[in-house]
């Protein structure tokens, strides 16, 4: 497992939020047995059209 150090944690909390808003079909919250909250990547069909969406913003 790879760890990164940020300097600007809640930069990376916002992007993460951005995602979920724009793409909550492949990037979502779920919360596991532990109550942690973790964040998923979900299998698609067309990464095409997540990528249009990621980047008309």
């Amino acid at each position: 497992m790879n760890s990164f150090e940020f300097e600007n944690h809640r930069e990376v909390e916002t992007e993460m939020e951005n995602l979920e808003k724009l793409v909550p079909d492949w990037f979502y919250k779920k919360m596991v047995p532990s109550g942690d909250l973790l964040y998923n990547v979900g299998k698609i069909s067309d990464l095409d059209s997540i990528c249009e969406k990621i980047n008309a913003i």
